[in-house]
C-alpha cells in the first residue's frame, strides 16, 4: 500500500488500521478489481 504525499513509505504503514471495517472493505474492493 502506498500513501502518496507522506514523503516516505515503509512496510507496515497500514498496520495501525488493520481490522477496521472501512479499511477491510477498501482492501477487498481493490483485491476484487485487481484480481
Amino acid at each position: 500500500m502506498v500513501f502518496p504525499g507522506q514523503g516516505s513509505q515503509a512496510l507496515g504503514m497500514l498496520r495501525g488500521y488493520d481490522g477496521l471495517p472501512e479499511i477491510d472493505r477498501v482492501i477487498a474492493e481493490a483485491r476484487d478489481a485487481l484480481g
